[in-house]
C-alpha cells in the first residue's frame, strides 16, 4: 500500500488538513498470484485495491484536493493507463458554506516483490524471502557487440 501511503502523505504535507479529520483505508482488495523472476528477486503477487481518502471538515476549495490528488498520481502512479486502472471518483458533501466532507476513491495496483533472504520470514518457491523492492541491474558497457554500429548491422 505504498502509494496509498505516498498519497496520504502527500495530501497531508500540501494542504490546510488535519490529522484527526484525515483517514485513509485500503477497500475491495485482491490478491493475483503472479511468480515473476525480475532477477534479483521475484514479484510474488500484485496487490489491486480501493485507496479511500476521507477528509473531514474540509476548509478549501475541493478543486484544490482534486488537483492536488491528479498531480501526485502524474508523477507517482505512472503505469495507470497500462494497468487500466480506473479513473478517481470524488463524493463531497457541502457541511456548510465553510466546509465539506470528501471521499476519493483511487484504484491502485501494486507488486508485491520479494528479495532472497535467509531469514526472511517468507517461504515461497523452496526458499526464504523478505518483502522488499528488488534491485534492478544496468548494464554499464555491453560485450560481443562486434559487428553492430547505432545505424543496425554493419
Amino acid at each position: 500500500m505504498k502509494l496509498l501511503q505516498g498519497l496520504s502523505a502527500h495530501l497531508l504535507g500540501k494542504s490546510r488538513l488535519k490529522r484527526e479529520n484525515f483517514h485513509a483505508l485500503a477497500d475491495k482488495g485482491e490478491l493475483t498470484l503472479t511468480g515473476k523472476h525480475l532477477g534479483n528477486g521475484i514479484e510474488l503477487a500484485r496487490f489491486k485495491y480501493d485507496g479511500v481518502i476521507q477528509i473531514e471538515r474540509y476548509p478549501g476549495d475541493a478543486f484544490e484536493i482534486m488537483a492536488q490528488v491528479m498531480g501526485w498520481l502524474s508523477e507517482h502512479d505512472t503505469d495507470r493507463e497500462h494497468l487500466e486502472l480506473a479513473e478517481p471518483e470524488i463524493n463531497i458533501d457541502l457541511n456548510d458554506r465553510t466546509t465539506a466532507d470528501i471521499e476519493l476513491v483511487v484504484e491502485f495496483d501494486e507488486p508485491i516483490q520479494l528479495i532472497p533472504d535467509p531469514e526472511g520470514s517468507i517461504s515461497a518457491y523452496g526458499q526464504q524471502w523478505r518483502v522488499d523492492t528488488v534491485p534492478i541491474d544496468i548494464a554499464e558497457e555491453l560485450d560481443d557487440m562486434e559487428g553492430i554500429t547505432d545505424g543496425g548491422i554493419g
